[in-house]
């Protein structure tokens, strides 16, 4: 993890406004049992780019992860309301 937090460092210095970025930060933070930190990097993802597809299902499953399912289901729900996606209407 320590490598992979050097890139992630590197690639946040290069463009901090990547949606994408935040989605896979968070993800290697989800693998490191960091969930408070996985979601919040999620969360980024839709500050930076709001009803973003990948970062709606990365808040989505870390809520999930948490327990926290009627948060998780309004968000799915509200996204699907505001998108076109099969993934998030699935």
């Amino acid at each position: 993890f320590d490598a992979s937090e050097a890139w992630f460092a590197k690639a946040e210095a290069a463009d901090p406004n990547n949606a994408w970025l935040w989605v896979e930060r968070s993800s290697c933070l989800e693998h490191e049992d960091r969930y408070d930190e996985a979601l919040a990097a999620a969360r980024k993802s839709l500050k930076i780019r709001p009803w973003y597809r990948a970062g709606v299902q990365s808040v989505a499953h870390l809520l999930d992860l948490r327990e926290q399912d009627e948060e998780a289901l309004a968000l799915l729900t509200e996204a699907n309301g505001r998108m076109e996606s099969g993934v998030v209407a699935y």
